[in-house]
């Protein structure tokens, strides 16, 4: 058996204090997005539809018409290639889910920039009061085809010009300060006498057609038929400035896809 303990010869001693239980240390604020027991997750913001519609209409290297309609945004026209990443990066920032985008978007490679920049202002919006066109036929148009073109002009009395933006780097003057009706449909391209049409050759890819309703001439001197586009879009960025300044004007821009074969 165990001996008893010895006295510790202290009268009415006091009994020994119990060891101080230990505490569990302090948990952590939970992480921001943890969802707390009992608390219910903050809303997430809202999407800007409107804010942004206009802010992909201002990517660089694209020509874009956003439509908004109820909690969705469709994105018509086309963007250089390589872009598209931009552009959802853009929406994202302003809360808008991927699955309420819909992309009606052609990618195009070119040395187009600089024509979409400057042409953007004046981009043809509303039906009635714009130039508006289109290519007949199936693209790409392959060697030896003629391009052939569909064309409704603005409910203003206006000039036609039309420029077609090659892949080469040059611009070719297709029409020139060619006065049309209010409402007119044209139809551009087709054989005559003394016209063979405007028939389709190397190099072949990516070209760009651009059409522009002035109610005034747009250039103040004939354009030569075919010039670098180095010299052709400073005259260009002029010449709608001063129309706008003197009256109405639109433009409209129609990507062309040529090849040596279908």
């Amino acid at each position: 058996q165990l001996a008893p303990p010895a006295s510790t010869g202290i009268a009415n001693a006091a009994p020994a204090s119990p060891a101080p239980t230990p505490t569990a240390p302090e948990s952590p604020p939970p992480a921001a997005g943890t969802v707390v027991a009992g608390l219910a997750p903050p809303p997430l913001p809202r999407p800007d539809f409107r804010a942004a519609a206009a802010a992909v209409m201002a990517t660089p290297c694209s020509l874009i018409t956003p439509t908004v309609a109820d909690d969705t945004i469709t994105l018509t026209g086309f963007v250089r290639g390589g872009e598209e990443g931009s552009l959802r990066r853009t929406l994202a920032e302003f809360n808008v889910p991927g699955e309420a985008v819909r992309f009606r978007l052609r990618t195009f490679e070119g040395p187009y920039c600089r024509a979409l920049d400057i042409v953007r202002p004046y981009l043809a919006r509303g039906e009635r009061a714009s130039v508006r066109g289109a290519v007949l036929g199936t693209q790409p148009l392959a060697k030896g085809e003629l391009l052939r073109l569909n064309v409704g002009m603005p409910d203003y009395p206006s000039r036609l010009n039309v420029s077609y933006l090659m892949s080469s780097g040059d611009a070719v003057q297709l029409v020139g300060e060619q006065a049309e009706a209010p409402g007119a449909q044209v139809r551009l391209g087709d054989p005559r006498q003394g016209f063979p049409g405007w028939e389709v050759d190397e190099p072949y890819g990516t070209d760009m057609l651009l059409m522009v309703a002035s109610e005034r001439p747009l250039f103040p001197q004939r354009r030569p038929a075919v010039e670098k586009l180095d010299s052709f879009l400073p005259a260009l960025a002029d010449a709608l400035t001063e129309a706008q300044a003197r009256g109405r004007v639109s433009v409209q821009v129609v990507p062309v896809d040529t090849a040596a074969k279908r």
